[in-house]
C-alpha cells in the first residue's frame, strides 16, 4: 500500500490523504488512489492495516481484509485531540499490536488490551499519555535506534527509553537553534549509522532561506554509545556520475 498525504511540505497538514496498493503476486499497475481521513502515515501489525492523523485519529482495517476500512472489524479511535504526525510499531508482547504516536506537543503510548479469544474485536487499545510536554520539529526527524526513538524538538532533544527524558547538549545545540530555518522545518530528516553509533539530522540552514531550491546543508549527530555531540557540513545535496570516470574504474577491476 502507498498513502500520499501533504507531510512533505506541512507536518501538520489535515488535508486527505490518497491511499493506492498493488497486490505483489499480480503483475497489475497500482489500483486509482481512494481519499481516506488520514494525513499522517500508515503502518501494519497483524492482524490490521492502520491509518492516521487527521484529528488525531487512528483507523483500521478489517482483518480479514487489510484494504477495506468499513464494517465488520474494522473501526476507528480518537486518541488525540491533534493530529497524529509520526506512528511506529514497538514490541507489545502479548498486547501486540502496539503503538507510539507524536503529535506536535505530546507522545501517546497504544496497547492492545483485546481479548484474543474474541475473533470479532481484534483490537481494543488502552491508551496512556507518555507526555504532554515535548516537541518536533519535523514528522521526519524521528529516529529508532535500537528499543529507543530520538528525535529533535523545537528547544531541545529527546530520547524516548520507556519514558521521555531529554538529552543534554551544552555544546552544539544552540547552535542549530539558531542557524536551522524553521521556514523549511519540515525539510529536517533524521537516519541512524549503527555501526559508529550514531545518529544523524540534517537540516536547512538560514543563510539559504532566500533559496527555496536548497535543502539541507548541515547536520547535527549524537553518538549515543559515547553520549556526545558534534556537527558538520553536509558536502553536497546533488551529484552526477561521469560515464567516463566509471568506464575506467571498471576497466581498472579487470586489469
Amino acid at each position: 500500500g502507498l498513502l500520499i498525504t501533504s507531510n512533505g511540505s506541512n507536518m501538520l497538514s489535515n488535508v486527505n490523504g490518497t491511499l493506492s496498493w498493488r497486490y505483489l503476486d499480480e503483475d497489475e499497475p497500482f489500483e486509482a488512489p481512494q481519499e481516506v481521513p488520514a494525513s499522517g502515515g500508515i503502518l501494519y501489525s497483524n492482524p490490521c492495516l492502520f491509518l492516521y492523523g487527521n484529528n488525531g485519529t487512528l483507523l483500521w482495517s478489517r482483518s480479514s481484509d487489510p484494504l477495506n476500512f468499513e464494517g465488520d472489524d474494522a473501526g476507528k479511535e480518537a486518541i488525540s485531540e491533534n493530529k497524529l504526525i509520526f506512528g511506529a510499531s514497538i514490541r507489545g508482547g502479548t498486547n501486540a499490536p502496539s503503538f507510539l504516536f507524536w503529535t506536535e506537543n505530546s507522545v501517546i503510548y497504544l496497547t492492545n488490551v483485546a481479548d484474543s479469544n474474541n475473533a470479532e474485536v481484534p483490537v481494543d487499545f488502552q491508551r496512556e499519555v507518555i507526555t504532554n510536554n515535548s516537541s518536533v520539529m519535523s514528522s521526519r526527524c524521528i529516529v529508532q535506534y535500537d528499543s529507543l526513538f530520538f528525535w529533535l524538538g523545537t528547544d531541545r532533544a529527546f530520547v524516548y527509553n520507556g519514558i521521555v527524558d531529554s538529552i543534554k547538549n551544552d555544546i552544539n545545540f544552540q547552535f542549530f537553534l539558531e542557524n536551522v530555518d524553521l521556514t523549511k522545518r519540515q525539510k529536517i530528516y533524521g537516519y541512524k549509522i549503527a555501526r559508529y553509533g550514531e545518529i544523524r539530522w540534517a537540516y536547512p540552514e538560514k543563510r539559504y532561506s532566500n533559496r527555496a531550491g536548497i535543502g539541507c546543508t548541515r547536520e547535527i549527530v549524537y553518538n549515543v554509545r559515547e553520549n556526545s555531540w558534534y556537527d558538520t557540513a553536509v558536502a553536497r545535496d546533488c551529484a552526477f556520475r561521469s560515464e567516463e570516470h566509471t568506464s575506467e574504474l571498471q576497466s581498472r577491476q579487470y586489469l
